[in-house]
């Protein structure tokens, strides 16, 4: 779970140029993946990842994190979506879209079942998870999240 220091870091990564999440999503677009996956975030954390698959036309996508501060963080990334209205001669709406449906706050871990059923997601993607005080580096922890995804599909 974590801590105070790595909020602050998550703070400043704008500034160290922190590219991870728009890498991952480079990385996913050129799969080509089709529009309508149901899409989980593991360890979504900032919202980045997510908001940067949003801007590319992705609009099913979940969030899931163990700290309850970084769900809250998501919880605020939003799009501007555009809306053509015409009223009076005037063409100009901008409206806020949040980029995750729902916000499930869980741990990943080897001796705990997520609160997902089987087979719920088509894609799962992370990046950022795999250090030290986040997901631990066990094979029931890959099943934990094998287990949410559809059978034959991806995870990234």
């Amino acid at each position: 779970i974590e801590t105070d220091f790595i909020l602050l870091c998550k703070k400043d990564m704008p500034t160290c140029r922190y590219m991870a999440p728009f890498k991952t999503a480079e990385c996913f677009l050129e799969l080509k993946v089709p529009k309508d996956k149901r899409i989980l975030d593991i360890g979504a954390g900032t919202g980045w990842l997510g908001q940067a698959l949003h801007q590319n036309g992705y609009q099913n996508i979940d969030a899931l994190d163990a700290n309850d501060r970084m769900l809250e963080k998501a919880k605020m990334v939003k799009n501007k979506v555009h809306d053509l209205m015409i009223t009076n001669n005037n063409c100009n709406c901008i409206k806020q879209k949040s980029v995750y449906h729902e916000y499930i706050q869980a741990y990943i871990s080897p001796s705990k079942k997520l609160p997902i059923p089987e087979q719920t997601y088509d894609v799962v993607v992370m990046t950022g998870v795999f250090v030290p005080g986040h997901l631990p580096i066990h094979q029931d922890t890959f099943r934990q999240i094998l287990r949410v995804l559809k059978k034959g599909l991806m995870n990234i």
